[in-house]
Protein backbone atom coordinates (compact mmCIF):
# COMPACT_ATOMS: atom_id res chain seq x y z
CA UNK A 1 0.00 0.00 0.00
CA UNK A 2 2.99 2.63 0.16
CA UNK A 3 2.81 3.40 -3.55
CA UNK A 4 -0.99 3.65 -4.29
CA UNK A 5 -0.03 7.27 -4.85
CA UNK A 6 2.65 6.65 -7.74
CA UNK A 7 1.71 5.38 -11.19
CA UNK A 8 3.24 4.28 -14.69
CA UNK A 9 6.23 6.65 -15.62
CA UNK A 10 6.77 8.04 -11.96
CA UNK A 11 3.68 10.12 -12.20
CA UNK A 12 1.99 10.91 -8.85
CA UNK A 13 -1.82 10.32 -9.00
CA UNK A 14 -2.80 12.11 -5.81
CA UNK A 15 -2.43 15.44 -4.54
CA UNK A 16 -0.94 16.67 -1.51
CA UNK A 17 -4.30 17.30 0.43
CA UNK A 18 -5.41 13.36 -0.13
CA UNK A 19 -2.76 12.84 2.46
CA UNK A 20 -4.69 12.47 5.61
CA UNK A 21 -7.65 10.50 4.09
CA UNK A 22 -5.31 7.98 1.96
CA UNK A 23 -3.68 7.35 5.22
CA UNK A 24 -7.04 7.14 7.48
CA UNK A 25 -7.79 4.25 5.08
CA UNK A 26 -4.69 2.24 4.90
CA UNK A 27 -4.93 -1.53 6.46
CA UNK A 28 -3.04 -1.63 9.77
CA UNK A 29 -0.38 -4.12 9.64
CA UNK A 30 0.75 -4.85 13.21
CA UNK A 31 -1.10 -3.46 16.07
CA UNK A 32 0.66 -0.33 17.62
CA UNK A 33 4.46 -0.41 18.46
CA UNK A 34 4.72 -4.16 17.91
CA UNK A 35 7.05 -4.80 14.98
CA UNK A 36 8.51 -1.85 12.70
CA UNK A 37 6.98 -1.57 9.70
CA UNK A 38 8.55 0.84 6.95
CA UNK A 39 6.06 3.45 4.81
CA UNK A 40 6.93 6.68 3.19
CA UNK A 41 3.69 8.02 3.75
CA UNK A 42 4.25 8.07 7.65
CA UNK A 43 7.31 10.41 7.11
CA UNK A 44 4.55 12.67 4.43
CA UNK A 45 2.14 12.96 7.49
CA UNK A 46 5.37 14.22 9.92
CA UNK A 47 5.99 16.59 7.22
CA UNK A 48 2.75 17.84 7.94
CA UNK A 49 2.73 17.83 11.51
CA UNK A 50 5.35 20.02 11.49
CA UNK A 51 3.94 22.38 9.52
CA UNK A 52 0.72 22.35 11.81
CA UNK A 53 2.52 23.24 14.62
CA UNK A 54 5.71 25.29 13.00
CA UNK A 55 2.92 27.41 10.67
CA UNK A 56 5.21 27.51 7.99
CA UNK A 57 6.16 25.15 5.32
CA UNK A 58 8.09 22.05 6.36
CA UNK A 59 11.38 23.11 4.06
CA UNK A 60 11.65 26.80 6.00
CA UNK A 61 11.35 25.19 8.88
CA UNK A 62 14.02 22.60 7.86
CA UNK A 63 16.35 25.44 6.56
CA UNK A 64 16.43 27.21 9.64
CA UNK A 65 16.40 24.69 12.28
CA UNK A 66 18.88 21.86 10.69
CA UNK A 67 20.18 23.08 7.01
CA UNK A 68 21.47 26.10 7.84
CA UNK A 69 23.15 25.47 11.08
CA UNK A 70 25.04 22.42 9.63
CA UNK A 71 26.22 24.86 6.93
CA UNK A 72 23.81 23.15 3.90
CA UNK A 73 23.49 25.88 1.64
CA UNK A 74 23.02 23.41 -2.03
CA UNK A 75 20.10 21.31 -0.65
CA UNK A 76 17.11 22.68 -2.17
CA UNK A 77 13.32 21.39 -1.97
CA UNK A 78 12.40 21.43 -6.03
CA UNK A 79 14.26 20.24 -9.12
CA UNK A 80 13.36 23.97 -10.41
CA UNK A 81 15.76 25.24 -8.11
CA UNK A 82 18.75 23.40 -9.03
CA UNK A 83 21.68 25.59 -10.94
CA UNK A 84 20.75 24.94 -14.55
CA UNK A 85 22.08 22.14 -16.11
CA UNK A 86 23.74 20.75 -12.87
CA UNK A 87 21.55 18.02 -11.99
CA UNK A 88 22.25 14.38 -12.64
CA UNK A 89 19.71 13.33 -14.59
CA UNK A 90 18.29 9.75 -14.11
CA UNK A 91 18.82 7.17 -16.58
CA UNK A 92 18.07 3.24 -17.38
CA UNK A 93 19.68 0.47 -18.88
CA UNK A 94 18.16 -0.70 -21.71
CA UNK A 95 18.93 -3.92 -23.72
CA UNK A 96 22.95 -3.97 -25.08
CA UNK A 97 23.72 -2.24 -22.22
CA UNK A 98 22.96 1.11 -23.40
CA UNK A 99 21.50 4.36 -21.18
CA UNK A 100 18.73 6.08 -21.95
CA UNK A 101 17.79 9.25 -19.97
CA UNK A 102 14.53 9.52 -18.53
CA UNK A 103 12.23 12.35 -18.11
CA UNK A 104 12.64 14.42 -15.18
CA UNK A 105 11.33 13.50 -12.33
CA UNK A 106 9.26 15.74 -9.99
CA UNK A 107 7.36 13.65 -7.87
CA UNK A 108 8.85 14.59 -4.79
CA UNK A 109 8.56 17.99 -5.18
CA UNK A 110 8.02 20.02 -1.69
CA UNK A 111 3.83 20.69 -3.25
CA UNK A 112 3.52 17.00 -3.98
CA UNK A 113 1.50 13.65 -2.04
CA UNK A 114 5.16 12.68 -1.02
CA UNK A 115 7.30 16.07 -1.31
CA UNK A 116 7.01 15.95 2.45
CA UNK A 117 9.04 12.67 2.88
CA UNK A 118 11.13 12.73 -0.03
CA UNK A 119 11.77 16.32 -1.34
CA UNK A 120 15.13 17.10 -0.45
CA UNK A 121 17.62 17.67 -3.41
CA UNK A 122 21.10 17.55 -2.73
CA UNK A 123 24.82 16.75 -3.81
CA UNK A 124 27.79 14.90 -2.07
CA UNK A 125 29.23 18.07 -0.13
CA UNK A 126 26.04 18.48 1.63
CA UNK A 127 25.44 14.91 2.30
CA UNK A 128 28.69 14.45 3.95
CA UNK A 129 27.70 16.93 6.56
CA UNK A 130 24.82 15.10 6.90
CA UNK A 131 26.43 12.16 7.75
CA UNK A 132 26.39 13.46 11.60
CA UNK A 133 22.55 12.14 11.21
CA UNK A 134 21.26 9.46 8.69
CA UNK A 135 19.86 9.46 5.45
CA UNK A 136 17.23 6.53 3.36
CA UNK A 137 17.34 5.12 0.54
CA UNK A 138 16.91 7.48 -3.04
CA UNK A 139 13.88 7.95 -5.35
CA UNK A 140 12.93 6.14 -8.12
CA UNK A 141 15.51 6.67 -11.18
CA UNK A 142 18.43 7.72 -8.29
CA UNK A 143 20.31 5.37 -5.90
CA UNK A 144 22.69 6.39 -3.23
CA UNK A 145 24.51 4.70 -0.49
CA UNK A 146 25.11 6.51 2.81
CA UNK A 147 27.55 4.23 5.48
CA UNK A 148 28.55 5.93 8.84
CA UNK A 149 31.46 4.73 11.17
CA UNK A 150 31.07 5.86 14.52
CA UNK A 151 34.16 4.42 15.74
CA UNK A 152 36.74 5.94 13.13
CA UNK A 153 34.16 9.23 13.09
CA UNK A 154 33.91 8.90 8.99
CA UNK A 155 31.26 8.46 6.34
CA UNK A 156 31.32 7.30 2.93
CA UNK A 157 28.58 8.61 0.60
CA UNK A 158 28.27 7.48 -2.90
CA UNK A 159 25.31 9.08 -5.61
CA UNK A 160 24.24 7.54 -8.41
CA UNK A 161 21.40 8.40 -11.68
CA UNK A 162 21.26 5.04 -13.06
CA UNK A 163 19.34 1.74 -12.12
CA UNK A 164 17.78 -1.54 -12.85
CA UNK A 165 21.16 -3.58 -13.14
CA UNK A 166 21.70 -3.76 -9.10
CA UNK A 167 22.62 -0.63 -6.85
CA UNK A 168 25.56 0.63 -8.39
CA UNK A 169 26.40 3.35 -5.08
CA UNK A 170 26.23 0.84 -2.36
CA UNK A 171 28.80 -1.82 -4.24
CA UNK A 172 31.38 1.19 -4.85
CA UNK A 173 31.08 1.79 -1.37
CA UNK A 174 31.30 -1.84 0.39
CA UNK A 175 34.43 -2.29 -2.10
CA UNK A 176 35.66 1.38 -0.35
CA UNK A 177 34.68 -0.11 3.05
CA UNK A 178 36.40 -3.26 2.50
CA UNK A 179 39.53 -1.75 1.63
CA UNK A 180 39.26 0.71 4.33
CA UNK A 181 39.17 -1.44 6.93
CA UNK A 182 40.97 -4.51 5.34
CA UNK A 183 37.82 -6.51 5.44
CA UNK A 184 38.34 -10.11 5.77
CA UNK A 185 37.73 -12.61 3.77
CA UNK A 186 38.12 -10.10 0.59
CA UNK A 187 35.45 -10.38 -2.06
CA UNK A 188 35.54 -9.38 -5.51
CA UNK A 189 33.19 -6.35 -5.85
CA UNK A 190 33.42 -6.56 -9.24
CA UNK A 191 32.59 -10.22 -10.27
CA UNK A 192 29.35 -10.04 -7.82
CA UNK A 193 28.36 -6.91 -8.81
CA UNK A 194 28.35 -8.14 -12.81
CA UNK A 195 26.55 -11.49 -11.22
CA UNK A 196 23.69 -9.09 -10.16
CA UNK A 197 23.92 -6.96 -13.04
CA UNK A 198 23.15 -10.26 -15.36
CA UNK A 199 20.54 -12.15 -13.31
CA UNK A 200 18.71 -8.07 -12.91
CA UNK A 201 19.32 -8.34 -16.65
CA UNK A 202 17.56 -11.55 -17.19
CA UNK A 203 14.90 -11.33 -14.62
CA UNK A 204 12.24 -9.36 -17.21
CA UNK A 205 12.74 -12.73 -19.48
CA UNK A 206 12.02 -15.31 -16.95
CA UNK A 207 9.03 -12.88 -15.45
CA UNK A 208 7.90 -12.50 -19.12
CA UNK A 209 7.94 -16.22 -19.74
CA UNK A 210 5.96 -16.50 -16.78
CA UNK A 211 3.44 -14.35 -17.72
CA UNK A 212 3.13 -15.86 -21.50
CA UNK A 213 1.94 -19.38 -19.76
CA UNK A 214 -0.53 -17.74 -17.04
CA UNK A 215 -1.77 -15.86 -20.24
CA UNK A 216 -2.26 -18.54 -22.26
CA UNK A 217 -3.75 -20.40 -19.65
CA UNK A 218 -6.44 -17.45 -19.33
CA UNK A 219 -7.22 -17.35 -23.09
CA UNK A 220 -8.05 -20.94 -23.34
CA UNK A 221 -10.23 -20.36 -20.45
CA UNK A 222 -11.74 -17.21 -21.89
CA UNK A 223 -12.35 -19.37 -25.39
CA UNK A 224 -14.12 -21.87 -23.08
CA UNK A 225 -16.11 -19.38 -21.48
CA UNK A 226 -16.68 -16.60 -24.51
CA UNK A 227 -16.06 -14.39 -22.04
CA UNK A 228 -17.17 -10.58 -23.26
CA UNK A 229 -14.65 -7.84 -22.92
CA UNK A 230 -17.56 -5.43 -22.29
CA UNK A 231 -18.20 -7.19 -19.21
CA UNK A 232 -15.18 -5.56 -17.65
CA UNK A 233 -16.13 -2.31 -18.62
CA UNK A 234 -16.77 0.37 -16.00
CA UNK A 235 -15.65 2.70 -13.00
CA UNK A 236 -13.63 0.80 -10.06
CA UNK A 237 -13.40 3.23 -7.19
CA UNK A 238 -11.32 2.99 -3.91
CA UNK A 239 -13.03 5.98 -1.98
CA UNK A 240 -10.80 5.45 1.00
CA UNK A 241 -7.30 5.61 -1.18
CA UNK A 242 -8.75 8.07 -3.69
CA UNK A 243 -8.24 6.03 -6.88
CA UNK A 244 -10.74 5.49 -9.72
CA UNK A 245 -9.80 3.22 -12.62
CA UNK A 246 -12.09 3.29 -15.29
CA UNK A 247 -12.08 0.64 -17.61
CA UNK A 248 -13.43 1.30 -21.22
CA UNK A 249 -13.46 -0.56 -24.52
CA UNK A 250 -10.87 0.25 -27.19
CA UNK A 251 -11.89 -1.96 -29.56
CA UNK A 252 -13.61 -5.27 -29.20
CA UNK A 253 -11.37 -7.23 -28.69
CA UNK A 254 -9.18 -4.27 -26.41
CA UNK A 255 -9.07 -2.05 -23.29
CA UNK A 256 -7.85 0.80 -21.79
CA UNK A 257 -7.28 1.90 -18.07
CA UNK A 258 -7.67 5.47 -17.28
CA UNK A 259 -6.00 6.34 -13.57
CA UNK A 260 -7.80 9.17 -11.39
CA UNK A 261 -8.76 10.60 -14.62
CA UNK A 262 -4.99 12.00 -15.40
CA UNK A 263 -3.86 12.67 -18.58
CA UNK A 264 -0.94 10.23 -18.99
CA UNK A 265 -2.67 7.67 -17.11
CA UNK A 266 -4.39 6.04 -20.44
CA UNK A 267 -2.87 2.98 -20.96
CA UNK A 268 -4.43 -0.18 -22.93
CA UNK A 269 -4.85 -3.05 -20.60
CA UNK A 270 -2.42 -6.29 -21.78
CA UNK A 271 -0.87 -9.36 -20.21
CA UNK A 272 2.35 -8.01 -19.23
CA UNK A 273 5.21 -5.12 -21.23
CA UNK A 274 5.67 -6.49 -24.69
CA UNK A 275 9.34 -6.22 -23.85
CA UNK A 276 11.98 -5.51 -20.58
CA UNK A 277 12.96 -1.73 -22.10
CA UNK A 278 9.42 -1.09 -21.82
CA UNK A 279 9.46 -2.41 -18.35
CA UNK A 280 12.14 -0.06 -17.63
CA UNK A 281 11.34 2.81 -19.86
CA UNK A 282 7.41 3.06 -18.14
CA UNK A 283 9.05 2.28 -15.03
CA UNK A 284 6.50 -0.40 -14.40
CA UNK A 285 6.24 -1.35 -10.51
CA UNK A 286 6.88 -4.70 -9.69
Amino acid sequence: MDLTWLSVECDSILDKKDLLEVISHLPPVNDLRIVFHYNNCMYAVAGLVIEQQSGRPWYEFLKERIFEPLGVHRTVRHRKKLPHGNVAETHVVLDGYSLHRQKPVDTAADDTFMGLAGGVWSNVSDMMKWAKLSSTPGMSGYLRAFYLFPDTRSAIVALGNSHGLGDGPDWSVQAITQAMFDLQPPIDFAEVSGQRAKAEYERYARLAADSVYFRHEERRNEEQLNINLAGYVGKYVNAGLKMTLDIRLKTEKSLIMVVNNVASQHHELTPFPSSREEFVLREFID
